[in-house]
């Protein structure tokens, strides 16, 4: 595929995300086409279809990655969305809640590595529900070992321990 071919991208976004799409992808010389919704699918995200050269897209896609944030993993018992983005969190960054603390992974480089890394992690962590700080990190460092680095490693005492 050469650059200057034109390809087609079927992406998703949330209302609040679309502004930023389209002044992303304007800036990068791509058109957007939003797609009539179905029934289906749900009233807060919109269906678009981005057309312009692979470089340009890609770059719209990235951008629209780092505007959703970092990842989070909860691994606690009872926790209500064990798995999720956070824009409160960094782009590049992982936070993982064991049951006596949490782990924090950055992406060594988070443009080329993020979602790889994250897709690892999920892959590797159905095994470490209600697992501690220290095992979760020992498996993680394993797991990720060239493309990611656990940076910080937080244990909470319990009051009544």
């Amino acid at each position: 595929m050469s650059e200057d071919e034109v390809i087609r991208q079927v992406v998703h976004v949330s209302r609040e995300d679309l502004p930023t799409l389209r002044q992303v992808a304007s800036s990068n010389g791509v058109e957007v086409h939003e797609v009539q919704q179905r029934e289906f699918e749900p009233a807060t995200m919109i269906m678009l279809v981005l057309v312009g050269g692979a470089l340009a897209i890609a770059s719209v896609t990235h951008a629209l990655e780092v505007r959703k944030g970092g990842q989070i993993i909860d691994l606690r018992p009872g926790a209500s969305m064990p798995i999720y983005r956070s824009k409160d969190l960094l782009y590049g960054l992982i936070l993982v809640f064991a049951v006596d603390g949490k782990v924090s992974v950055q992406a060594h480089e988070a443009k080329g590595t993020f979602d790889l890394i994250s897709e690892k992690l999920i892959a590797a962590l159905p095994g470490l529900a209600g697992a501690k700080s220290a095992d979760v990190q020992h498996t993680l460092s394993d797991e990720i070992a060239s493309g990611a680095v656990v940076v910080n490693v937080t244990e909470e005492n319990p009051a009544n321990e």
